[in-house]
């Protein structure tokens, strides 16, 4: 990676803008030092990328008396911002540091999930491509995340220190809860399903709407378009979950324990649930399958046990190609 896109897809990630596939090469660039791999650059020898690859590992163990390096200066992330990238088993942490405050990074990729608790004693399962930002304490008046992706809370509710799960579109606050949120951004809908307790949904553009759910009920934003042009034009929803308890959190929150389950969903929904579900690219040839609908619940099954399973529903072929491509014909 030459510095020019090294420090373009750095000044993205600090500003909270780069896409899951611009995360993973920076993820990558960094597993090659942990790998002891120099990767070659074309403006960058390796005595530099060394020198780089140090000075993050020396910060992320935390040894305070280390100099400050004058490091390349085209690799500088950010002025008095230290961006630390590790990669510990199937997930990520990411510390980022300024002046005046220390966050925590955990991010999915995709085919991935993990499950943690946050430094309140709230408890969190992160579906597959997903981030969630937090501090290292909570010391304000608020317990503030931030999510881009899906994740399934169980809140230590604190009523004088509210906890507030903040996506692009819409902010949900706990009142002793139990709740998931899907929050992808190229997605063109914002759900929150309320299992136990009480949530507020405040929606943050257009009519900016405050909704009080209730268990059982789902909040639905429809984004009008990805940009935030139309953000007026969004509408929303609430909906009843299902009317039988056990059935209801099969489908909106089993995703936690490897359950994939979907209702009347379209084909071209569920091949995005497959993308994230299976770490695999789904192209249609013929686009009205797209159109197709599903309804199902497959309980750890692999990818070709999910695709025979809907070729008995509906007419079609698949086949796999190279690089995780699945193909829909």
């Amino acid at each position: 990676m030459n510095k020019q896109k090294f420090r373009k897809l750095s000044d993205k990630f600090l500003s909270g803008k780069t896409t899951p596939e611009e995360e993973q090469i920076l993820f990558d660039w960094y597993d090659g030092f942990k790998n002891e791999r120099l990767l070659p650059d074309e403006e960058l020898s390796a005595e530099e990328q060394q020198e780089l690859f140090a000075d993050i590992k020396n910060r992320v163990s935390g040894n305070a008396g280390i100099k400050e390096r004058s490091l390349y200066s085209a690799f500088r992330i950010a002025a008095s911002v230290i961006v630390t990238i590790s990669i510990l088993g199937s997930w990520y942490v990411i510390y980022k540091r300024n002046v005046d405050s220390r966050e925590t990074i955990i991010a999915t990729a995709k085919g991935q999930k993990k499950n943690f608790t946050l430094p309140d004693g709230t408890t969190v399962w992160l579906n597959a491509d997903s981030r969630l930002t937090f501090p290292q304490q909570f010391n304000s008046s608020t317990r503030v995340v931030t999510l881009v992706g899906e994740a399934y809370f169980e809140v230590k509710h604190n009523a004088k220190h509210p906890f507030i799960v903040h996506t692009d579109k819409i902010d949900i606050q706990d009142i002793g809860t139990v709740f998931d949120v899907k929050a992808y951004p190229h997605e063109n809908k914002v759900e929150t399903s309320l299992i136990k307790g009480a949530v507020q949904v405040s929606v943050l553009q257009g009519d900016k709407k405050v909704v009080m759910l209730q268990p059982q009920q789902k909040f639905v934003l429809i984004k009008s378009a990805i940009n935030d042009d139309a953000a007026s034009h969004d509408s929303s929803f609430v909906n009843h979950i299902t009317t039988d308890p056990e059935l209801q959190v099969a489908r909106e929150t089993e995703w936690r324990k490897g359950i994939l389950s979907f209702n009347n969903e379209s084909f071209s929904d569920l091949a995005t649930e497959l993308e994230r579900w299976y770490n695999v690219k789904v192209i249609f040839q013929n686009q009205a399958f797209k159109n197709y609908r599903f309804t199902g619940t497959l309980n750890g099954a692999g990818l070709d046990t999910v695709m025979e399973a809907l070729m008995l529903s509906e007419h079609f072929n698949y086949r796999k190609e190279a690089d995780n491509t699945i193909v829909i014909y």
